[in-house]
């Protein structure tokens, strides 16, 4: 079963229109998972905008880009989080790491896993390399699209 777009739509607007703070959806490969502000949220977040001078400085796009060529190597690939999660390096504490730096991989090897409400989510490399960065510390939070690591393409 697929879902259309104007069917995400009339879900996203009817529950925006309800009074559910949040709502999870999943039909065959199509996952949605909705978070309504609440009242509390949107009034930090206006307090936060109007006290603007304790705001750290947004960084350049220069610097941005200086701290990605650092983790993603030219001509490598970024493995990115698809989900907001915890990122752990091995399958369970204690036990040795998926992968490491410098370690072979091929599309379908298991790099981490993200755990999202108990349910632990495999990430595979999806490209063939050498793992030459991990860019997050085990039992981080990560949020979507998030660099976990970085390969060097064999």
């Amino acid at each position: 079963m697929t879902v259309t777009y104007e069917e995400i739509v009339s879900i996203l607007e009817l529950a925006q229109a309800s009074s559910c703070e949040e709502l999870h959806i999943e039909i065959g490969d199509f996952k949605l998972i909705y978070k309504q502000p609440s009242t509390s949220r949107k009034q930090e977040r206006e307090s936060d905008s109007s006290n603007v001078e304790s705001m750290p400085a947004p960084h350049s796009p220069e610097e941005i880009n200086d701290s990605v060529t650092n983790i993603v190597p030219v001509g490598g690939v970024a493995v990115t989080s698809p989900m907001v999660g915890t990122f752990y390096r091995s399958p369970s504490p204690g036990a040795e790491p998926f992968v490491q730096e410098g370690s072979l991989v091929d599309t379908d090897t298991v790099v981490c896993i993200i755990e999202v409400m108990k349910v632990m989510n495999p990430i595979k490399a999806g490209k063939a390399g050498r793992i030459a960065h991990v860019a997050v510390d085990d039992g981080a939070a990560v949020e979507f699209g998030e660099i976990l690591m970085s390969i060097e393409l064999s």
